[in-house]
């Protein structure tokens, strides 16, 4: 009897910590365009490719209607890096499609404007930046590229 007790004692636990693990590790949710509004400039979210999020370890999810807010939001202590699971993009050409924003390529041109005037818009891989920029025109950055243009145009002005 003692031993059954142990046993589902065990499971109980493994259970309990399997949901909290899952539970923490968030995924990026949809964002509800023209309802949702960005975390860091508090306007309304209406441009599909460009929405971003963060979510943090505790599965918090902020959202940001630019890749420059989002940056901004991080580069200005919007909330403690520490405490940062993830940040994702829109991927320009796959609207309503997030992808890692540290893994994502990014191209500033001032022939695509993005909705705060950064002129960003952010590309799963390096083919797609380049044939937007093709397009264009600009110049394709990574992403600590991004928030160190963001912090010295927004920021330190």
């Amino acid at each position: 009897m003692k031993k059954i007790i142990k046993l589902n004692l065990l499971a109980v636990t493994i259970i309990f910590f399997t949901i909290i693990s899952i539970g923490c590790s968030r995924e990026p949710e949809p964002i509800d365009y023209g309802k949702d509004n960005c975390s860091y400039c508090k306007m309304s979210i209406v441009e599909k490719q460009f929405g971003t999020e963060l979510i943090t370890k505790k599965g918090k999810i902020d959202k940001f209607d630019s890749i420059e807010c989002l940056a901004a939001f991080l580069e200005s202590g919007g909330t403690n890096k520490d405490d940062i699971q993830s940040c994702w993009i829109t991927d320009y050409f796959h609207p309503g499609s997030f992808i890692n924003a540290g893994e994502s390529f990014y191209l500033r041109s001032e022939n695509l404007r993005s909705p705060m005037g950064e002129f960003l818009s952010g590309y799963s891989n390096i083919n797609d930046a380049k044939r937007s920029m093709n397009q264009h025109g600009g110049n394709i950055l990574k992403w600590d590229e991004v928030k160190l243009m963001v912090k010295k145009d927004w920021l330190e002005k």
